[in-house]
């Protein structure tokens, strides 16, 4: 589960050990050591811009399936806390550009919805789909954030930005089968989607099929 540092230089990315997973951090040149930064954390999903936080996926105390939203903060003494983990299955967290919304994916609802919740500090939380929605990515200008529907869509909805979170009513841009609803996709900084799809599958295929086999036995 790698992610870029917001400037390119670094890379985070998750190894398992013992049974543990803890969190690394490696120079994206290739050069130096893999530096250990936690133990026992599972999936990191996000940097902040500034450098200073690491978003991560971890387990939920006291749910077997279930995970929570944790920060990893990269100053200090690096001590991660949960930042949502309210015992559901919430996934998926992206960062928006400027660093003050947290963008990420939950089941508190009893199905999968989209929410958005300020960063670093929670002083406010909305529900951005409408009818179900999974892995949410943000665009390179932090003005729409996307997601995948119950249905199949990659939907669009509008982002104000501002010290004030505001966004418009979620509209469909394209019908797709991901390859799996586990995978987040990306979109590049000139607005192309990179999405893992199912590839269609060839009606027939090529079968040679040798007669009289024995007989070269024989023969030899």
């Amino acid at each position: 589960m790698p992610v870029w540092s917001a400037d390119g230089t670094r890379l985070f990315f998750v190894r398992s050990e013992d049974r543990k997973f803890t969190v690394y951090a490696k120079d994206a040149n290739g050069t130096g050591t893999d530096e250990s930064l936690e133990a026992d954390f599972e999936l990191p999903r996000d940097a902040s811009r500034d450098g200073r936080y690491l978003i991560t996926m971890n387990r939920s105390p006291g749910l077997a399936n279930g995970r929570g939203i944790w920060v990893l903060p990269l100053f200090g003494d690096r001590k991660p806390f949960p930042y949502v983990a309210a015992g559901f299955q919430e996934e998926f967290p992206r960062l928006s550009p400027d660093g003050r919304w947290l963008a990420y994916q939950s089941n508190e609802s009893n199905r999968d919805e989209v929410y958005v919740v300020s960063f670093p500090r929670k002083d406010g939380k909305w529900l951005i789909s409408t009818g179900g929605g999974i892995t949410p990515v943000w665009s390179r200008d932090g003005r729409e954030l996307y997601y995948y529907s119950a249905d199949g869509k990659i939907m669009a909805v509008p982002i104000t930005p501002g010290a004030q979170f505001r966004f418009g009513v979620p509209k469909p841009l394209f019908d797709v089968r991901l390859a799996t609803t586990r995978v987040s996709f990306d979109v590049s900084r000139d607005g192309r989607f990179l999405l893992p799809v199912l590839m269609p599958q060839q009606d027939s295929a090529l079968m040679n099929v040798v007669l009289n086999w024995s007989r070269t036995l024989k023969a030899n």
